[in-house]
């Protein structure tokens, strides 16, 4: 059985509706890439970087993403209601 047939998998990473969600691919990808940044420093510098700003780093990049996919979200949904009240 392959991963995307796993409802954790699946939930995690498509919308409601059962489409892939963008945005949240992209913060799987955001997170991944930092963790190996992260990593890399550690095996070069052999001393933790400072975590706060890679934290606060994730936490805009992946706030934006959501945020841009929740907008469109909400302003597709009202385009929707609004021909079909017409």
């Amino acid at each position: 059985m392959d991963n995307w047939n796993k409802p954790f998998f699946r939930s995690m990473l498509s919308e409601s509706d059962g489409n892939v969600s963008s945005a949240r691919f992209c913060m799987v990808l955001v997170v991944i890439f930092s963790l190996g940044w992260v990593t890399g420093l550690v095996l070069r510098n052999k001393q933790l970087p400072d975590l706060g700003a890679v934290g606060g780093y994730v936490t805009l990049v992946c706030g934006s993403l959501y945020a841009i996919n929740r907008g469109a979200s909400i302003l597709d949904h009202k385009t929707q209601s609004g021909q079909n009240s017409n």
